[in-house]
């Protein structure tokens, strides 16, 4: 089975058909998946994890630029790829609390905290 799949670079798109279990995209490459994703979680407003037969993708949310074919259109941009579902959200409190402006040890477990609230909101049934 091939997909198409739709590659966003500096402002420039490419459609390429490529089959799944040969296509990756590199870190940090905005990319919209025609095609069978397995699975969608939305964590919050800004990232969400996708997965296919292989791997999870953490991805960050986005809206394509002026620029693009369809301005406006959501995409998805991977920020890294695991094994496990546990993995991602780890990569997920670990890479927010690198981004944040924390200035103290304080502010760090405050919004470890934060972060752990939301993922629980999340997975509860």
């Amino acid at each position: 089975m091939w997909d198409d799949i739709l590659i966003r670079q500096h402002g420039e798109q490419t459609v390429s058909k490529v089959s799944p279990l040969s296509f990756q995209a590199r870190v940090g490459q905005a990319i919209k998946i025609k095609g069978d994703v397995h699975m969608r979680l939305d964590i919050n407003d800004k990232y969400c994890i996708t997965s296919d037969e292989r791997q999870f993708i953490v991805n960050q949310k986005g809206v394509a630029g002026e620029e693009a074919k369809k301005p406006g259109e959501p995409t998805l941009r991977p920020v890294g790829y695991f094994s496990t579902v546990s993995q991602c959200l780890t990569f997920l409190v670990n890479k927010q609390v690198r981004d944040s402006d924390c200035k103290s040890f304080k502010e760090v477990v405050s919004l470890i905290d934060k972060l752990n609230e939301e993922i629980h909101k999340f997975v509860k049934f």
